[in-house]
């Protein structure tokens, strides 16, 4: 079957058209350094890459909560901490006041005293987050420590309540104690007593004591304290543990992103030298069969002429 100089042309000039093209193609893939130009050259890998780009974005969303989740627990345990040595030395108050040798104006400064560490004890309790919303009051947003008309303190936050934030993959941390357990519903074998009714308490005790002996009072709100204390240390343990969790998931989500990259690479980034390899190849192929083209065109038109 004999081709017809037309035919050859046309055949010719399409193999080369199509060397041109893949030789493009293979020039802007190493420009972009992306396997693929567009979803449809390759659709399998394209919505695998797409599935673990979205799965980054959720490392990065972790990440964000995670320092947030670790700065509410930070700072809830700084408070504590004040709360802590704030207690300590009302302990210290009282069991000083319960001295024999105390004169009225010695146990009237103690007085003095616990007051200033009672209201210290409130600011500490209505303690504010770097957003401006309150450490102890749950979702919301008034003070959750109040005192009334009659020197009562009173909880207004919520109860009970545990706010979490998610830091993994089905991963959720605690962001905040209850005010109302920490400090509110401490429970004694004589009564149930808020932190700051304790301390006010103790005042008013070594106060009538001036009079009379009132040391049964005074022993009862200290017994009130070191539960108080107790609930506190109870809380900071959990904080300490929720933050040596915080620090193993970002360890955790570290290693999920390398390995989300690592595999986002191999779906969508070039083999550089392979690619620059197949381009010296092109080229090497393009410039052949249009040199050879060329040579048969000349004789072509050679023997036309002759």
């Amino acid at each position: 079957m004999r081709v017809s100089t037309a035919q050859y042309y046309q055949s010719s000039i399409f193999g080369l058209q199509n060397l041109q093209s893949q030789l493009s193609e293979i020039q802007n893939k190493i420009s972009s350094n992306k396997k693929r130009l567009q979803a449809s050259d390759d659709p399998e890998s394209a919505i695998q890459s797409a599935r673990l780009q979205q799965g980054l974005a959720s490392i990065d969303q972790y990440d964000k909560n995670n320092k947030i989740a670790t700065a509410q627990n930070e700072l809830m345990d700084s408070v504590l901490n004040q709360i802590v040595q704030v207690l300590n030395r009302a302990k210290e108050l009282g069991i000083q006041s319960n001295n024999g040798a105390l004169s009225s104006a010695d146990k009237n400064q103690i007085t003095t005293q616990l007051q200033s560490l009672a209201t210290q004890l409130l600011d500490l309790e209505n303690t504010k987050d770097s957003n401006g919303n309150y450490l102890f009051s749950g979702f919301k947003t008034s003070p959750p420590f109040t005192q009334n008309s009659a020197g009562v303190f009173e909880y207004e936050g919520d109860k009970n309540n545990k706010q979490q934030i998610q830091v993994g993959y089905q991963k959720l941390v605690s962001v905040n104690e209850s005010g109302y357990d920490l400090f509110e519903s401490i429970t004694s074998e004589v009564e149930t007593k808020s932190l700051l009714n304790t301390v006010n308490d103790l005042s008013h005790a070594i106060y009538s004591s001036k009079e009379t002996t009132n040391q049964q009072e005074i022993k009862n709100n200290l017994t009130h304290l070191d539960l108080v204390l107790d609930h506190i240390s109870a809380a900071r343990t959990r904080i300490a543990g929720r933050l040596q969790y915080l620090d193993d998931m970002t360890q955790v989500n570290d290693a999920a992103r390398l390995e989300s990259k690592k595999l986002i690479s191999q779906l969508d980034d070039i083999d550089f030298p392979a690619m620059v390899s197949e381009l010296n190849l092109k080229t090497t192929l393009l410039q052949a069969a249009q040199a050879s083209f060329a040579k048969i065109s000349d004789l072509n038109l050679f023997n036309f002429l002759n």
